[in-house]
């Protein structure tokens, strides 16, 4: 009963809030902002780029490098944004705005963002439903390490050190888990699967035609390698407070 009323009573207060917030004009779409971050991120993505396929010195290349892995993040917040309707309420054209930001620039598969953070959001960090509390390695909370075995539990015994290591790795797990998420849903993917099919034809045929396959490999990797830190930083701060308490567990 008790559970309940409490149930009842965060409904209501949700609701007030959202109310409120709204009624404040938090949630009015700030179109001008939005062209301008988009334009932003699509202009400095070209130019890093272009740059690269000149076979620039190491110094404008490191640079060149490390701007395609900041603005791919930052092209990850907008396809977020859009998929939360803060962009447009026209789901047509959210779905455009995240298959460009997300698949076509990251080969993060937007079909698979959504999916993952339709589960997350109703259920965040609840330990049975977030997908974002679940892991094979790392644990988010003391039940998960002490249920491991083997490697996961290795890992999440020294987890407060190894996550400043393994983190470098995340951007290559989201592209694969993607891509995974493609083939094991092809009817229902079939824009995403042309779309980072442009992402791999845009980072393998000009790059490889001009640099070489060795560059060209190492350029996308180093790109993609430097998105892991900068992800790490933002989920971990934001989303999972406190896990690493559970690092000695075991």
């Amino acid at each position: 009963m008790k559970t309940e009323m409490k149930l009842r009573t965060g409904k209501r207060l949700h609701r007030q809030l959202i109310a409120e917030l709204s009624g404040a004009g938090c949630f009015r779409p700030a179109a001008a902002r939005t062209a301008a971050y988009c334009a932003f991120i699509l202009a400095s993505y070209a130019a890093a780029y272009a740059a690269l396929l000149t076979g620039p010195g190491v110094a404008v290349r490191a640079l060149a490098i490390f701007v395609l892995a900041f603005v791919s993040v930052h092209a990850g917040f907008i396809a977020h944004e859009a998929g939360h309707g803060a962009i447009t309420r026209d789901r047509r054209v959210a779905a455009l705005i995240g298959q460009v930001f997300n698949t076509l620039l990251t080969a993060l598969c937007y079909s698979y963002f959504c999916h993952i953070h339709r589960l997350h959001h109703p259920h965040c960090n609840d330990r049975a439903r977030d997908p974002d509390m679940q892991s094979g390695f790392f644990s988010m909370y003391e039940q998960s390490a002490l249920s491991k075995s083997g490697l996961g539990r290795l890992v999440s015994r020294h987890q407060a050190v190894l996550i400043w290591v393994l983190v470098w790795l995340q951007g290559f797990t989201l592209k694969i888990d993607s891509l995974q998420f493609l083939r094991r849903n092809p009817r229902a993917t079939r824009a995403d699967q042309w779309v980072v099919l442009l992402h791999f034809a845009l980072w393998s045929v000009p790059p490889v035609l001009v640099l070489g396959v060795a560059d060209a490999l190492l350029n996308y990797a180093l790109m993609t390698l430097l998105i892991g830190p900068y992800l790490g930083t933002i989920f971990l701060v934001n989303h999972i407070g406190g896990w690493t308490t559970f690092s000695s567990a075991g």
